[in-house]
């Protein structure tokens, strides 16, 4: 049983389906919603569709993101939102989320309707607990479906099967029956189309096995170093697997990738359900011996792994800080590309790994960098407040009935669907203490209509708050700071009393 609605009702439709596999997921759920759209007369004069995409996460959902920003907008042309039903919405782990994006549906005036569900959408108590349960199982699903999975990869893995990732240089992915016949090689992007098919390495081109057998005895046996190794094959004209030119980072991955040795290792990171990825501890990876053709000897291999292990035994902590502390006196100052450039220190993560931070590592040193560094501390406060300035003007910004649609190319939120804005912390100068000033500086070059700025005091507590209207379309910033008291700024001493302003220029 559903809403009733009236003859004349127009109604926009969506539908996902969450992988390419699913040939006509999005067309049964059309057709299901084209017979309910008939069966209470209704016409769908606008469709969102999201295909081959998670139902885990908003972002990557343009099709929802669309269906969302039209009816908050007050773009939509159509007064109720049709779904096959509450998984199609969303399978989100918060369900609070799935409910959350349906009541912004409602509360513009534009209701969603599960056609394929067996209850009134109506905001009962009987609903309500109904799509609470629903939702609750499109979440567990994909809870469940993400440990099935995952086990599945963990056992073809142990079997010697490849997982996904690109080959990598030396290396081709090879398509094998269910027999274990090859098939073809898989260039870059492609994928396997029989579901009994599997996917395993071989060794690439013969020129490409021949420089990586050169990387690991230049490496293990002439005690040659990741740079002046990358420097030889960049004055022959040799590249990466990208097309690029050698460097440090990539050659010193290779150097440790077991594959190289015929060994398949699964599990290294883990990112399971839209999740940040992070890496796990070399006891629960996952390794298959000889799962394929070694490119390079496994005696070779580990003769590498030893020098890594002696290098890392000699590089103590103070022999460290005293190889940066050399670099510093050799170049007068210090940055990554000097770091990872150098011959004589490791790699900028190794010392990110010893001491928390290359921050850390400066500090040690005595070194206090005058630009990228020097204020790192000072700036990821003033980021933080920055966002919980946004976040709260946002939200006051909602209540008031006013829209803000962050443009990422342009870099600016567009209010209300006409002016364009831009936000920014301002730090208190120093210069003058007896006036204090704040300095604008645009980010880029461009028309701007409105500066909605939070300015600071010298104890980086937020000072006041400022709008500037007409000055971004001059040049008189120009790329240069200006004081914005000089601008006409009108300042505010409430976010509440800000937004009010903003309302009235915005209507």
């Amino acid at each position: 049983m559903h809403d009733g609605v009236s003859a004349t009702l127009r109604a926009a439709q969506y539908v996902r389906m969450s992988t390419d596999e699913q040939d006509y997921s999005t067309l049964n759920q059309a057709e299901a919603i084209a017979a309910y759209a008939a069966a209470h007369n209704i016409e769908i004069v606008r469709t969102y569709s999201d295909e081959a995409r998670s139902g885990l996460q908003l972002n990557d959902r343009p099709g929802l993101k669309l269906l969302l920003s039209d009816v908050e907008a007050g773009k939509a042309n159509f007064g109720v939102v049709l779904v096959y039903d509450v998984s199609r919405w969303g399978r989100f782990q918060d369900v609070d989320e799935s409910a959350y994006y349906e009541y912004l549906c409602k509360k513009s005036g534009v209701p969603v309707i599960y056609c394929a569900e067996d209850f009134k959408n109506d905001g009962s108590l009987v609903s309500v607990l109904i799509k609470a349960l629903q939702r609750g199982e499109a979440a567990d699903y994909s809870r469940r479906l993400s440990i099935k999975v995952f086990a599945g990869h963990c056992t073809l893995s142990r079997r010697g099967f490849w997982q996904g990732a690109p080959a990598g240089y030396g290396l081709r992915r090879v398509l094998v029956d269910a027999t274990g016949c090859e098939r073809v090689i898989l260039a870059d992007g492609e994928r396997k189309f029989i579901q009994s098919d599997r996917v395993v390495l071989k060794p690439g081109p013969a020129a490409e096995v021949g420089v990586v057998r050169r990387m690991f005895k230049s490496f293990a046996v002439e005690g040659k170093n990741e740079v002046e190794i990358a420097k030889e094959l960049n004055e022959e004209g040799s590249v990466n697997q990208c097309g690029r030119a050698w460097n440090r980072n990539t050659i010193s991955r290779m150097l440790c990738n077991e594959k190289y040795m015929g060994q398949n290792v699964y599990n290294r990171t883990s990112s399971k359900l839209k999740s940040k990825s992070t890496k796990n501890p070399p006891e629960v990876w996952i390794r298959s011996a000889n799962a394929f053709e070694a490119v390079v000897d496994p005696a070779l291999f580990l003769a590498a792994q030893s020098r890594f292990a002696e290098l890392t035994r000699r590089k103590s902590d103070q022999c460290m800080l005293d190889n940066l502390s050399r670099l510093l006196k050799a170049k007068g100052s210090l940055n990554s590309k000097i770091i990872n450039g150098a011959d004589s220190t490791p790699r900028v993560q190794s010392y990110k790994s010893r001491f928390g931070s290359l921050v850390h590592a400066y500090e040690l040193i005595d070194y206090r960098p005058k630009k990228k560094f020097g204020n790192v501390a000072a700036k990821r406060r003033t980021s933080l407040k920055r966002r919980a300035f946004l976040s709260v003007f946002l939200a006051e910004m909602h209540r008031l009935g006013l829209t803000a649609q962050f443009d990422f190319w342009a870099r600016h939120y567009v209010v209300n669907g006409k002016l364009t804005a831009q936000f920014y912390m301002l730090q208190c100068s120093k210069a003058n203490v007896s006036k204090p000033r704040w300095i604008l500086r645009l980010r880029r070059k461009s028309s701007i209509d409105l500066i909605i700025a939070a300015r600071m005091n010298g104890a980086e507590e937020i000072h006041d708050y400022v709008l500037l209207r007409g000055v971004c379309s001059t040049d008189r910033l120009n790329g240069t700071g200006v004081d914005v008291e000089r601008l006409g700024a009108v300042s505010f001493q409430t976010i509440g009393a800000l937004a009010r302003a903003l309302e009235k220029i915005a209507r």
